[in-house]
């Protein structure tokens, strides 16, 4: 059980790559949990969501993306977010 978020990223990569792609969001929903002043886990998890066709789970993600609080160097995040949900 890793104590990190960059653990979990890890793993999710790791598991995506065997196409366990429910194993990966689980490892990316921790990754958050242990880093929630980062955005870059729930980004990660959004693309996951979208490539396994959950568009209206990704949705939230990205939504929660640009409605949060985030450190200036981690703004780039929310532009992305902001891009995923207009393409929609």
């Amino acid at each position: 059980h890793p104590r990190d978020a960059n653990s979990h990223n890890a793993l999710a990569r790791w598991y995506r790559g065997r196409n366990e792609l429910e194993k990966a969001e689980e490892r990316l929903v921790q990754a958050y949990q242990w880093d929630t002043a980062n955005p870059r886990w729930l980004w990660e998890r959004g693309q996951l969501l979208d490539s396994m066709d959950r568009h209206d789970e990704a949705r939230e993600i990205y939504q929660q993306i640009v409605e949060g609080e985030w450190a200036v160097g981690l703004q780039s995040y929310v532009e992305q977010a902001k891009e995923a949900l207009n393409k929609r």
